[in-house]
């Protein structure tokens, strides 16, 4: 498969989108698949819901159904109690009974009592076949969380169903009888001497537990709670321990806080110094100092200096100063004494109480230990008393179940008949033709992929890019849409090239058609489109070996001005060659092809673009050349008519020839065929057009 490293796209780059305009999507796009392949899509899905259809009609033909219900007693066996394991029990003994109600030979019997009720599907059906049938037909549920069971089928035969149903009942509740009251005698033997098992078993817990307690010095044992008898004192213990143990660490902390019994500790100081502050004592005597030392400035206000008074005066204010920093010193240092005090005598008490617990606990803790065991194994002792104990109840009520079974009607007995039904079954016949609309859905869109997959023909840009890696450089429509819209797709092509020319500097392109068409038309007149571009443009149309154009009659698309004479052959000389081709800026030749090198050599001083239309790519040796010695290469690929391995063919080929550019066009695109994005542009045309 060729790369885009190997063929490298003209004037264009990977991923880019085509000159044409379009975004080249690679992908599946579902409608895009079914409107290409319209016919097969619509066929496949029509002949799949034609035949779900006939099915589903077939299969939903009209069912009756009818039911009876049995109950199954939870007295019988007797096993059943509120106790989950009974529970357990009861449930087992229920899906054994809704499994007994299926017994081949319970269904066997009302096959043939009522052999029109469920027919034979063919008349060599054997028995065992007719009634395995019946045995995955028959539903037999549970009713919720009741004791009632419920025995239903669905059959075609309107008028049989409930009487044969009522057979089925019938068989199953003789059968469940029969076995109810099988082996009795046995059944009442076994459980008498399991019972004195049990006895033996339980009056050995009993002596085993009294010497227990006996030896822990116990006269009863909780055996419900299990809690050991020296736990709650020394859970006691524990939380006083834990209270004594915060209190000696709160004092520890007081302590250390105050400087650890240091009288000089800044914090210690500062604590007395705030309690003396409330010693009334202390603030009477400060008072009447200071009322003193007042009444003394009273006096000194307006003495004179040197004033024998004011001097005495002076000194007894100084003396009253001195007075009061010292109460206040030595009652910060009674104070702080006296909290120093308070503060080891408090962690004192609180260590010792601390330490008293401590081993008040470790006292506590290695009793508790030592009747541990003990106390472990007689709480062993008590729960297999109550298992025993347990297990006897249920034996002796079984024993008199047992014993009553005889002359019982039976733990399983008809709850309700089964009814002749009134009207058909409701069937989800909505889900299953939807699922058939969805199934033909999915088949039509299948074969529309497998159709697109198995059709080797081009038809989109997408096809060209899946192939060869890089989108076309334009698109042309087929004749079928108007002249004007054509004319679009022309110009964009035109601009691609112009493009090429202008960046790359490329001159000379060569366009070979992948299949046996012509690519004359096409370049005609796209090199028309150039001119009008204010190109000079050189058309050459390649002549076969009859020295004919491989294109019959002049192109519809062409301009009259550019259907010029004739350039003169190269065998007429090479000075009118090259004078007549300077004469125009745009002239469209015919030349064989062994003359259309040197023309392309002589021709590209003056020309700016000169567009060879070559001989398709397969056919002819010249072409090959053409495209080895030329700027670019522009390959005509034809939607629906050049197959995808043509294409793939031609790129290895053009890859071989090492040339210098590709690109690639995709002609006759019809609307049917046409990408989104195309078949939206031609849409809107329309719409301007109307």
């Amino acid at each position: 498969m060729p790369s885009t490293s190997e063929l490298a796209p003209i004037a264009s780059q990977h991923g880019t989108p085509t000159s044409a305009g379009e975004p080249v999507r690679v992908g599946i796009q579902p409608l895009q698949l079914i409107k290409r392949n319209a016919k097969v899509a619509g066929i496949a899905a029509f002949t799949v819901a034609a035949c779900g259809f006939l099915a589903v009609h077939a299969r939903m033909k009209p069912l009756y159904e009818a039911s009876a219900i049995v109950y199954v007693s939870p007295l019988f066996p007797t096993a059943l109690a509120d106790d989950h394991d009974h529970d357990r029990q009861y449930e087992s003994f229920l899906e054994q009974q809704i499994t007994a109600a299926t017994r081949y030979e319970t269904l066997l019997k009302a096959v043939r009592a009522y052999p029109d009720a469920w027919p034979r599907l063919f008349p060599t059906e054997t028995e065992q076949s007719q009634v395995t049938r019946l045995q995955k037909a028959l539903k037999v549920e549970e009713i919720g969380h009741s004791y009632e069971v419920s025995i239903s089928l669905e059959s075609e035969e309107q008028a049989h169903v409930a009487d044969f149903v009522n057979q089925i009942t019938a068989n199953y509740l003789d059968d469940a009888r029969n076995e109810e009251v099988y082996g009795r005698d046995q059944k009442l033997a076994t459980l008498t001497q399991e019972k004195a098992d049990l006895q033996k078993q339980l009056d050995t817990a009993f002596q085993e537990q009294n010497q227990l307690l006996h030896d822990v010095g116990m006269a009863h044992f909780d055996g419900g709670s299990g809690a050991n008898p020296y736990d709650d004192g020394l859970v006691k213990l524990r939380e006083q321990q834990g209270e004594a143990r915060e209190k000696n660490e709160e004092a520890d902390a007081e302590l250390r806080s105050m400087g650890s019994g240091n009288l000089s500790s800044p914090a210690l100081q500062q604590a007395a110094a705030e309690e003396v502050k409330s010693d009334l004592a202390l603030q009477a005597a400060n008072s009447g100092l200071q009322t003193k030392k007042a009444a003394n400035m009273a006096q000194m206000t307006g003495l004179r200096a040197g004033n024998p008074l004011l001097v005495q005066l002076t000194a007894d204010n100084l003396e009253i100063d001195q007075r009061l920093e010292q109460l206040n010193r030595d009652a910060i240092r009674k104070t702080a004494v006296r909290i120093q005090q308070r503060l080891i005598s408090a962690k004192a008490r609180a260590a010792g109480l601390e330490s008293e617990l401590n081993a008040d606990v470790a006292r506590t803790t290695n009793q508790a230990t030592t009747a541990a065991p003990r106390l472990q194994q007689a709480q062993v002792l008590s729960g297999k008393v109550d298992r025993i104990q347990a297990l006897m109840g249920v034996v002796e009520k079984r024993i008199q179940d047992v014993s009553l079974e005889g002359d019982s009607p039976g733990s399983i007995h008809l709850f309700s008949s089964a009814l002749p039904p009134s009207m058909p079954v409701k069937r989800k016949t909505a889900i299953a033709y939807g699922a058939v609309v969805l199934a033909s859905l999915l088949t039509g869109f299948g074969a529309a992929y497998l159709a697109d997959k198995l059709d080797p023909h081009i038809y989109t840009s997408t096809d060209v890019r899946r192939l060869v890696g890089f989108p076309p450089m334009g698109l042309l429509l087929s004749r079928e849409f108007a002249p004007d819209l054509q004319k679009e797709y022309f110009l964009r092509l035109a601009g691609g090239l112009d493009q090429a020319h202008r960046r790359t500097g490329a001159r000379t392109f060569v366009f070979p058609s992948v299949g046996r068409r012509s690519s004359s038309e096409i370049v005609e007149r796209l090199g028309a489109e150039l001119a009008t571009n204010g190109l000079r443009v050189l058309v050459v149309n390649v002549q076969n070996a009859s020295g004919r154009d491989r294109s019959e009659r002049p192109s519809p698309f062409v301009e009259t001005s550019a259907l010029s004479p004739r350039l003169l052959t190269v065998t007429d000389g090479s000075s009118q060659l090259s004078s007549e081709v300077d004469k125009e800026p745009y002239r469209i030749i015919s030349l064989p092809a062994a003359e259309v090198a040197e023309l392309l050599r002589r021709s590209r001083s003056y020309y700016n673009t000169i567009l060879v239309a070559a001989d398709p790519l397969f056919t002819s040796a010249y072409t090959e050349h053409f495209a080895r010695t030329a700027d670019g290469t522009v390959l005509i690929v034809d939607s629906g008519e050049t197959k995808k391995e043509e294409l793939v063919r031609a790129a290895r080929l053009l890859e071989r020839l090492k040339i210098a550019g590709i690109a690639i066009v995709l002609n006759g695109i019809t609307e049917r065929r046409a990408e989104e994005d195309v078949a939206r542009q031609i849409a809107d045309y329309k719409r301007s057009a109307a």
